[in-house]
């Protein structure tokens, strides 16, 4: 005996297959091309159904704004590393490519293979034995390519491909799609994802040349300063009507955006998180926590210190807040202590 009583199928409906809507129908289906052995043949063969209809009407998209309208091909590492980098060179020759957007991993790939000739490790060799994303001449050479090149003011892409240019050896010159956008005049950006990419575990590699600038947080952030004065600092996790287009410190929520290093394009307070400083200090900052300290204040609405008091205790964790990446750098760590061991 069971509790569970059987599902009674005679109370299931069906439908004619006459009032179906169909995705799939005898036109749709690839046909062989014949005796014709021509690409248009192979091309006018294939089925009009998902990917190959999405292919086709991607073709016929650029083929319509080639030479009328911008057409940019973002790409990660696999197109590179699989092999269709001359393909896209191709195109941009055509004028069916006017922008080439690459992540870290097209750039990385697309480097080496410039440069070496070579790329795309055994993954899991390498994380077996912790060599993995360590090729030195890749990260060396990388790092010092952005470097020089945000000391001109250029973006990765551009700083990548003109050291590629100008390097001695180049056994992978003609496959190459950053030395093909800078002989082509096709502008070419990386869009890495920061800490990600294998070159940002080298020694080589600079927080500050990967993404940052010289200005602040706040000088990215597109939440509106009022110079509104507050009366309590608050967690943000206890803030249930925060608004969207305030300022976060302006709304007594502690924001390290004033003192930061601007470079992550504000991504956490407009996500509506307070600042942290993972890109550390701001230049011209000499102590981080002591800026923080003149921005936090600037805020407060009240001259009586027992009331300031009151409102600094609404902070949980002082040290955390103001020195969370930079204490050892702080004019607090170089402090010698007054205690001479005696």
């Amino acid at each position: 005996m069971t509790d569970y009583r059987e599902a009674d199928f005679a109370r299931l409906k069906t439908v004619p297959i006459a009032r179906r809507s169909n995705k799939v129908d005898s036109s749709l289906l690839a046909h062989p091309p014949g005796p014709d052995r021509s690409f248009a043949a192979f091309w006018g063969a294939l089925p009009a159904i998902l990917a190959a209809q999405d292919l086709k009407y991607v073709v016929d998209r650029i083929a319509l704004a080639a030479g009328r309208r911008a057409i940019v091909a973002m790409l990660g590492g696999h197109v590179i590393k699989v092999g269709l980098g001359p393909l896209l060179i191709e195109l941009m020759r055509r004028k069916a490519v006017t922008h080439v957007a690459m992540n870290g991993s097209a750039a990385i790939h697309d480097f080496e293979l410039a440069a070496f000739g070579a790329t795309s490790e055994d993954v899991a060799a390498g994380l077996g034995d912790g060599t993995f994303g360590m090729a030195e001449e890749t990260g060396n050479e990388m790092n010092a390519a952005l470097a020089r090149g945000a000391g001109g003011q250029q973006g990765a892409g551009e700083a990548l491909a003109e050291y590629l240019r100008a390097r001695r050896e180049l056994p992978g010159r003609d496959v190459s799609v950053l030395v093909a956008c800078a002989q082509l005049g096709v502008p070419v950006t990386v869009h890495a994802a920061v800490g990600a990419e294998i070159i940002h575990q080298h020694p080589t590699a600079d927080g500050a040349t990967i993404g940052a600038n010289a200005s602040t947080v706040c000088d990215d952030c597109p939440r509106q300063r009022n110079i509104k004065k507050i009366t309590a600092f608050r967690r943000i996790q206890d803030v249930n009507n925060l608004d969207p287009e305030i300022c976060l410190l302006e709304q007594g929520i502690p924001c390290n955006g004033p003192a930061t290093r601007q470079g992550c394009g504000a991504l956490c307070p407009q996500a509506g998180a307070q600042c942290i400083g993972c890109y550390g200090p701001a230049d011209g900052v000499i102590d981080y926590g002591a800026r923080l300290i003149a921005a936090l204040a600037s805020v407060i609405d009240s001259n009586d210190p027992e009331e300031i008091d009151r409102i600094i205790d609404g902070i949980p964790d002082l040290a955390g807040q103001f020195y969370r990446f930079n204490l050892a750098g702080s004019l607090l760590g170089a402090a010698k202590p007054a205690w001479n061991g005696n």
